[in-house]
Formats: structure tokens, C-alpha cells, sequence
């Protein structure tokens, strides 16, 4: 990370032992615009989800009282994107670093997104196979199981 006019971020990330890292590179103003725009960029093309959220409120609390030295006092970032919907999800996270924080909920929110739409994508598989085998009672569950993930955002794009 490198900060100036613009803050430059460039990382790689791993979501999981499935994945190979995937190199993330972009700009924004401070930390946390560079990096959601790098990671909006880099996973967009593969989870269009991404591009259907945006940012409505980012929070930071600092907690005095958990630490003797104020200086060193853990801080709890407060992320919330709006969805197609028009609803918000909520992410948090606490480190000693508002930094460090700061990038933890930003991943979350990303891996959270991502990890939806792919269990939305197996979702319409394993209905597929339910129907092929006709295999209704399948097909109800796995269809339950798809309702609560839409209320993620919106996978029109993808189903």
C-alpha cells in the first residue's frame, strides 16, 4: 500500500485452498476505496454480484475501555453495503490496527459475496439434477435454500 494523493493498493489474495491467489492491484482515495475497487475489478468479470452492491455506511468505533494504553486501543470497523434490493448487509471487524481492520472487513464483505453467488450457481445445479431425477422434494429444499441467498442481491444476471 502506498498512500499520496491516491492510495495505491496491491495484493494477492486467497480466499480458499480451491483458488489460486489472484494478484489485486488498484487506486482509490485512501485504503479502503483501493482496495473494494481492486477487488470489485478483479472478481467482477467472474461474480457479476459484485458490481450490484455499493457502499452505504462505514463506521469505526474505537474501545477505550478493552485496552490500559489508549493508544493501543483495539478499533471495530463497521462496513454496509446496499444491495439491488435496496437492503443492507452488515461486516465487522476488530484489530489493534485501523488499518488491518479496515482491509478484514473489506475481504469479508468480498469473500461473503462471492462465496453467495457460487453457492447460488451450485444451487441451480443441484435443482437441475433434482428435476432431471424427479426428485421434487429436492427440488423444494434446494429452491428454499435459493430464496434465502437472493436476498443477498440480485443473481438475475447469472440464473
Amino acid at each position: 500500500m502506498r498512500e499520496g494523493e491516491k492510495t495505491s493498493i496491491e495484493c494477492d489474495v486467497a480466499f480458499s485452498r480451491d483458488w489460486d491467489h489472484r494478484h489485486v492491484s488498484g487506486s482509490g482515495d485512501g485504503v479502503v476505496d483501493a482496495l473494494y475497487t481492486a477487488m470489485v475489478d478483479a472478481f467482477s468479470q467472474d461474480f457479476v454480484s459484485l458490481r450490484r452492491v455499493t457502499f452505504d455506511d462505514f463506521k469505526m468505533d474505537v474501545k477505550f475501555k478493552k485496552s490500559t494504553r489508549r493508544s493501543a486501543s483495539p478499533v471495530e470497523i463497521k462496513l454496509a453495503l446496499k444491495n439491488a434490493n435496496d437492503k443492507n448487509i452488515y461486516f465487522s471487524s476488530e484489530s489493534r490496527s485501523m488499518v488491518r481492520a479496515s482491509v478484514a472487513v473489506v475481504f469479508s464483505a468480498c469473500e461473503y459475496l462471492i462465496n453467495a453467488e457460487r453457492a447460488i450457481l451450485c444451487l441451480r445445479d443441484l435443482i437441475d439434477d433434482a428435476q432431471v431425477r424427479r426428485r421434487q422434494d429436492l427440488v423444494m429444499v434446494y429452491t428454499d435454500k435459493m430464496v434465502d441467498l437472493v436476498g443477498v442481491t440480485s443473481y438475475e444476471e447469472i440464473l
